[in-house]
């Protein structure tokens, strides 16, 4: 079966969310930090257009963005300001 991805750098994905989430832009949020990712390598996620469960909602409207990313992935996805599909995320520094 072929997947086709669309390709992010770890930088823009740190823009995306500063500029749509403004508790994130308030506390400089960087996905490879809140993420806890390794230098050279890459991250996938299916996203799709769904609200974020009740207990993402409650760490998200608490400013705790730990391991939050598919959640605000898939919100943003809901909310129209990114495309369904199968992302990358590239991490390298």
């Amino acid at each position: 079966m072929k997947v086709t991805y669309t390709e992010l750098d770890y930088h823009e994905v740190d823009e995306l969310i500063k500029a749509n989430f403004p508790l994130a832009a308030a506390k400089d949020y960087e996905c490879v930090a809140f993420q806890e990712w390794d230098n050279d390598s890459c991250y996938t996620f299916r996203v799709r257009p769904e609200a974020p469960d009740q207990w993402s909602q409650k760490e998200l409207d608490a400013g705790k963005f730990q391991w939050q990313l598919a959640a605000m992935l898939d919100k943003l996805c809901l909310d129209g300001k990114i495309e369904a599909g199968n992302y990358l995320v590239r991490v390298s520094w």
